[in-house]
């Protein structure tokens, strides 16, 4: 059996919450078309794999729990952007997320696996388009910027919503 699998840092609960709390009403009122994740589910992808044998999975999963995420500290900027059918909370980019970037891709890699996106954007994944109709809103600065820190990086199955591995 395949699943489609991303590797992704995940949040307290708490920073769950800010973030949903802080953003959602922004959404509501400017993203009809969209729907909000549940705040459970919030997520920045580090980098989609897509179709993965759930062996290949794990085995993902037992490299990166070895990387050191320790120095990470994701920079919130603000801005809600559309990024193809999701909406998208941009991170400031950093040589520290590019590092973890790339050591993810070594175990990708190293892994047998290919991964699917052609650059690395940092984000937290916010919500998604309620149909292929919907009308695309214009990239929004909500000027609320702040600091979290992942508590981990994780293998995630996508389904109709993010099922950690």
């Amino acid at each position: 059996m395949l699943f489609r699998i991303y590797v992704s840092y995940d949040f307290t609960n708490e920073d769950k919450e800010k973030i949903s709390q802080l953003f959602s009403k922004t959404i509501e009122e400017n993203f009809s078309d969209y729907i909000l994740h549940e705040t459970d589910f919030l997520h920045s992808t580090i980098e989609f794999i897509g179709e993965t044998k759930i062996s290949k999975a794990l085995e993902l999963k037992k490299m990166i729990e070895n990387l050191d995420i320790s120095d990470v500290n994701l920079k919130i900027t603000g801005k809600i952007l559309r990024h193809n059918k999701y909406l998208a909370l941009e991170i400031e980019n950093n040589e520290i997320l590019q590092n973890i970037h790339s050591q993810v891709m070594g175990c990708i890699k190293k892994n047998g696996l290919v991964a699917k996106n052609k650059h690395y954007l940092p984000h937290i994944s916010l919500g998604k388009m309620l149909s292929e109709n919907a009308t695309l809103s214009e990239d929004i600065d909500t000027e609320i910027s702040f600091n979290i820190k992942p508590m981990l990086i994780a293998v995630y199955r996508s389904v109709d919503y993010a099922m950690k591995i």
